[in-house]
Parts: structure tokens; sequence; C-alpha cells
């Protein structure tokens, strides 16, 4: 009898496991499918997703080949180049080196680091952090500069400093560079060996250096342009402390495990709890470009960005180059984190993180779902005169050579406004939110967002065009 009653239960329990397996399929065919189609988009020979809950694996996939000449396949344990993501780490490693020595990020760097420009020496490590220092992003062009940051500063001076930018948000990875060199003289020790002992292990990030610069190294994702393998182009050591760092997916997921578990790792407080939240803050206004998870209302924090996707709140970081791709995102309520790396640049998953993230965080909504939202509200809007005219003007992109002469010019026809940056190279912007654009790129593979800042008065003051900003010029 009690046999009969076993076998009863089982034959009672198998639609419901049937069902499961079934809905379980579907989701790895619905993730398959959009991280092919955006490798096919991406031109990307390999990738690998990674999707952990509190340090477990909820999917884990390697694609393609991590060279496209040599063939060989990505695998679990292949190095990916963080590029920005690096910033994340750089920027923990600082802030615990500050919450130990009792430093506040109010604090000037000039009053740490010897030999800055005045300009810069005045900049506190909060405007270092939160991406508001107004340094441009002026790439050195001699090999001396490319291996001495201070000898880059030293050269350049105060022409590396805009004071109209002071403040406002527009992304720079040189200005990052001064975390790298904040981290060595607090710490009295190489920055490589700081981020060793304060983070790679006590986390057992076993794979994660910055020393992969030979490409034949073994097992590590090359670099990929129009499909080809290239050598990785942020690799030296001038800017190891704000792109430099490769790693493996597992390890950037034990970084997002003891950040979400409030520093801890195995019991032992690894990243102070102050230290996450204020890498977690809402500094700096953004709310662009989405594809870099820049969604509308997402602020830049301390070497991560806060944003929503759907209602639910995350913390993370993108990191490109031309050759390359990570979006690194980690949901602090579920302690859930997602790394999407790729050997190829210019276009990051979003579409495959937006599909992995209502999976995993919502999947009785989109289980039956194949369209992803990424454009739902994107709907093109009427623009009214008093708008046109709001934005209306010339805009001059500071540079080293102190020119304010307009390199970009906003202007209406038929009530229709439009981006200039030549005679040859102009876009209808198209309103899709406040302050908000868009236009169709022939050389991107999606669509370039565009948002105007506006000043304590109410007037736009700024654009900023792929994470750059531009400063209107007022009329006397």
């Amino acid at each position: 009898m009690k046999k009969a009653v076993n076998i009863l239960i089982v034959l009672l329990m198998l639609p419901l496991c049937a069902s499961r397996m079934i809905a379980q399929t579907a989701s790895e065919r619905a993730i398959d499918s959009m991280v092919l189609a955006d490798m096919e988009t991406a031109r990307a020979p390999g990738a690998m997703i990674l999707v952990t809950r509190d340090g477990t694996p909820l999917f884990e996939k390697a694609y393609g080949t991590r060279n496209a000449k040599t063939r060989e396949p990505v695998t679990s344990s292949t190095l990916f180049l963080t590029a920005s993501v690096t910033k994340t780490v750089t920027t923990t490693v600082l802030l615990t080196l500050c919450h130990e020595k009792g430093i506040s990020t109010d604090t000037p760097i000039g009053s740490i680091l010897d030999s800055l420009p005045s300009e810069i020496a005045t900049l506190t490590i909060h405007r270092i952090l939160s991406q508001s220092s107004g340094i441009l992003d002026h790439k050195p062009t001699r090999k001396k500069w490319k291996n001495d940051p201070m000898a880059y500063f030293s050269h350049y001076g105060n022409k590396l400093f805009s004071k109209p930018l002071e403040g406002v948000f527009s992304y720079t990875n040189y200005g990052h560079v001064l975390a790298g060199l904040l981290i060595e003289k607090i710490s009295g020790s190489p920055f490589e060996e700081t981020v060793q002992k304060q983070i790679f292990d006590p986390l057992d990030m076993t794979r994660s250096t910055y020393s992969v610069v030979d490409e034949q190294w073994n097992n590590h994702a090359a670099a990929h342009r129009a499909g080809k393998a290239v050598k990785h182009g942020y690799t030296f050591p001038m800017i190891k402390s704000s792109a430099s760092m490769f790693c493996t997916a597992e390890d950037l997921s034990k970084f997002a495990a003891c950040f979400m578990n409030q520093g801890q790792h195995q019991g032992i407080q690894v990243i102070p709890e102050m230290v996450i939240q204020q890498m977690s803050g809402l500094y700096t206004p953004v709310g662009v470009l989405h594809n870099y998870f820049g969604y509308p209302g997402s602020h830049y924090g301390y070497g991560l960005m806060s944003f929503q996707y759907k209602g639910r709140s995350f913390v993370g970081h993108p990191g490109e180059t031309t050759t390359q791709n990570l979006l690194f995102a980690m949901s602090p309520d579920t302690k859930t984190s997602f790394v999407l790396m790729s050997n190829a640049g210019t276009f990051p998953f979003i579409r495959s993180f937006e599909r992995l993230a209502e999976i995993f965080l919502d999947p009785e909504e989109t289980m039956d779902s194949e369209e992803t939202s990424i454009d739902a509200d994107d709907t093109e809007k009427s623009l009214s005169p008093e708008h046109i005219q709001a934005y209306k003007g010339g805009y001059f992109t500071p540079d080293i050579s102190g020119d304010r002469r307009a390199d970009i010019e906003v202007y209406a026809q038929s009530n229709q406004l439009y981006l200039q940056f030549s005679e040859e190279d102009a876009h209808k912007l198209t309103w899709i939110g406040e302050d908000l654009f868009r236009y169709d790129s022939p050389q991107l593979k999606f669509p370039v967002e565009v948002r105007f800042y506006r000043d304590e008065k109410g007037q736009v003051r700024y654009l900023n065009h792929y994470w750059r900003t531009s400063v209107r010029m007022m009329k006397k």
C-alpha cells in the first residue's frame, strides 16, 4: 500500500516537473537567442555570461571563440579586459584606504599628492570619483606620458582642467587616473600590490590581474575589431587604475557577492559598509545612453552607477573600448549579479542584460515574451517653439587648446532640431524625454542619446554627447 502511494505521488508530480523543465528550456532559449543576436550585431566572436545570486550561479555559459584567428573557445576561465569596470575596484580600494586613515572625500587631492597643477590640486576626492571633476579626457600621445601619469599631469598642467565642467557629469578616464595615484600615496605601496592585498587576495580573485599585455598570454580574450583579432588598446601603465584590469566572470561575481553582502566574505569584513554606501550614492545626474546603464534618472556615484530597470534598483558599470565590451550590474535587493563580457566593442549587450534581468528577477512577467522592451518608452514627441528656442545655439567642447569656439551647433529647420558637428556631419534629433534626444548614427550600431543639462536658473547650459559634455555659448 505504501509503495502504491509513493508511485501515485511521483505520477502526480510529473506534470509539474515537466512544466519546470519546459520553462527552463524556454528561458535558456531566450537567453541564447538574444546573446547570439548581440554577438552578431557587435561582430563579437565570443562572449561570457554569468548570473549569480548570493554567489551561486543561476546561469553560466560561454559562447564562441576567444580569438577569431586561433579559434580557441571561450571558457569559464577566460580572462576579459574589464576596461572602465576597473574603476569600480580602484574606487573600492581608495575609499577603503580613506576609511582606514580617516580621510574625507571632501579632501583636496593636492593635500595628498605633491606637484599637481594648481587648479587640479584643489579638486576633492569626491569630484574625482563622481565624474564631475572638470578634468578633460585627453589621451596622451607620447610613450613617456603613457608610462608616467605624473609626467602627463606635469606636462599639460592646468590645460587639463575646465572650470565650466567642474560639478557637471562629463566622463573622464584620465581624470580617474588620479585615484590610482592617491592609492599609491596613501598606502605607501605600488597600486597593483595594494589592490592584490585589499581585494584580490581576500576575495580569492585568483584570475584577476593588470599584467596581461602579451597577446599570446594563455586563455585571455583577444580584442576584436570588424571581426578580426587585434591588440588591446587600454593596457599601458598610466591607465591601469582606470581601465586595465583583466579578470574572469567568476572573479567579478565574487566581488559582487561581497559588495551585496555588506562587504563581508566568509565572515571577514573586506569592504567597509560605509564604502558600499558611498559608492552607491546619487551624486552626479547622468540619464543618458541607456545602452551603458544611463537610463532616465540614473546617477553616477563613486565608481558605480545607480539606475532602475522596470522598477528594480541596480548599481553597476559599463566597460568598453572600441575592441571589447563588458556590462556589470548588481541588484542588491535580490543579491543578484550580472556579468556580460564580449570581445568586440561599440555595441554593449544591453538587450541581453535586460532579458537576463527579466528572466531571473521577474520570470512570471517575461516567460512568454519574446520581445525586449528596450525602446518601449522611446516614442517620438513633438517640440514646441519654446523648446526649440531653449536648445538652439553653439556649444564648445573644452580641450587643452583652450579654444572656446563652437564645435557643435544645434539648429532648427521646419520645427525640427538638428545636431551638427561639421557641414558633412549633421543629424536629426528625435525628442524622447525631458531634455533627452537621440539620433541614428551611421558609425555606431545603436541610436545615440544626447542630453541637455540646465543651470540653477533653469536655462540649458550643457550638452552631453557620448558621456562627454560641451558648454553652451551664452549670448552677452
